[in-house]
C-alpha cells in the first residue's frame, strides 16, 4: 500500500503544537482524539496535519451501546431505537465549556452500525455477528441530540452482496429528522469489531472533524465553536489498531468566522487507511451555540 505524501501545496512542516491544550477546552480527555497539530499555509489552502498514538484507553471502549432493541419491519425495512443516556455523552463537552452534554455526530453514525450489527444478529441468529463501517456517500446533522432523546433509527437496506449491506438510513426524535445517512456500506463479520485493540471508524470520523477544526481555528478563540453539519462521501479501507500511529491530513478550502469546509486522508503508519472529501461545519458564537443546544 503507498504511503502518504504531503496534502496538496503543502511545501514545509509547520510547528508542531499540543493539540491536547486546545481540546481540551471543550471535550473530555476521552473524546480528545488529536494530540499533536501542525498548520500549513500557502496561497491557495489552509493545510493541517493532526497526529495521535491510538492507545489501550482508546481502543478499550468502556461505553454503552449505542441501540437498545430493533425490530423488523419487512424483509428490507427496520427500526432500531436508543434512549440517549448521560453516559452516551460522556466527553461532549467538559463542564469549563460552559456548554450542555450532546450526543455527537460520529455516535449517531455508531448507533447507526450497531443498530444493522443488531438486525444482522437477529436475521442470521447469531448472537456474535459483527459490523464494519466501510463508508457511506453523506451524512447530514440536522438537529442537536441531547441526554433523554428518545431516538428511532431507520433503516432502508438497498443492496446487498459479498457480505456487505448498504443502507440508507434515518435517525429520527418523534417525527423530527436529527440525522440522515445515505447509502452505508456495512461489511458483516463474525465478531471482529468487540477486538478491543481496534480504533473504530466513527472515532477516526471525529479525530478528522477535531483537525478540521484545529486547521480553521475555529476552536482557538473561546468565543465561538464550530457546529459540524454535513459529511460527504467517506471511505475506510483498513481499521487502525493499538500502537498505531495515525497522521489525519486535512485541507480547509472555506474558512473564518462564517464557517468552513475541509477534506481529509487518514494514515497508519504512513499508509492510507481512509479519505473524506468534504467535512462541512457553520462557526457559531458560543452563546448561540449553548442556546441551540439546550433546545
Amino acid at each position: 500500500m503507498a504511503k502518504q505524501e504531503n496534502p496538496p501545496g503543502q511545501t514545509t512542516e509547520g510547528k508542531a503544537e499540543d493539540a491536547k491544550s486546545t481540546l481540551s477546552k471543550w471535550y473530555g480527555n476521552n473524546a480528545i482524539y488529536v494530540d499533536i497539530f501542525e498548520k500549513i499555509e500557502n496561497d491557495r489552502i489552509i493545510n493541517g496535519i493532526g497526529r495521535m498514538k491510538v492507545s489501550i484507553d482508546r481502543t478499550d471502549r468502556k461505553e454503552p451501546s449505542c441501540v437498545d432493541s430493533v425490530s423488523i419491519l419487512s424483509v428490507t425495512e427496520a427500526i432500531g431505537r436508543l434512549t440517549v443516556t448521560d453516559e452516551h455523552t460522556v466527553g461532549h463537552f467538559n463542564k469549563y465549556s460552559g456548554l450542555p452534554s450532546v450526543f455527537p455526530g460520529h455516535k449517531q453514525i455508531r448507533a447507526a452500525v450497531e443498530a444493522v450489527r443488531e438486525l444482522e444478529r437477529i436475521k442470521s441468529k447469531n448472537s456474535k455477528a459483527g459490523a464494519v463501517l466501510w463508508g457511506f456517500d453523506s451524512v447530514e446533522f440536522k438537529k442537536i441530540v441531547t441526554p433523554g432523546n428518545l431516538l428511532e433509527i431507520n433503516m432502508r437496506e438497498i443492496a446487498r452482496k459479498n457480505g456487505v449491506t448498504w443502507q440508507d438510513v434515518e435517525i429520527k426524535r418523534g417525527s423530527e429528522v436529527m440525522a440522515t445517512i445515505n447509502n452505508m456500506a456495512v461489511e458483516l463479520t463474525d465478531g471482529r469489531e468487540k477486538d478491543n485493540t481496534e480504533f473504530i471508524e466513527d472515532q477516526l470520523i471525529e479525530a478528522t472533524a477535531q483537525t478540521a477544526g484545529l486547521t480553521s481555528n475555529s476552536f482557538g478563540a473561546g468565543d465561538s465553536m464550530p457546529l459540524f453539519q454535513s459529511i460527504g462521501s467517506t471511505k475506510f479501507y483498513k481499521r487502525a489498531r493499538t500502537g498505531d500511529g495515525i497522521s489525519i491530513h486535512t485541507g480547509v478550502s472555506v474558512g473564518g468566522k462564517s464557517g468552513f469546509e475541509a477534506f481529509a486522508t487518514i494514515n497508519a503508519n504512513g499508509n492510507k487507511i481512509g479519505q473524506i472529501d468534504r467535512i462541512r461545519a457553520t462557526v457559531v458564537p458560543l452563546n448561540v451555540a449553548k442556546r441551540m443546544m439546550r433546545r
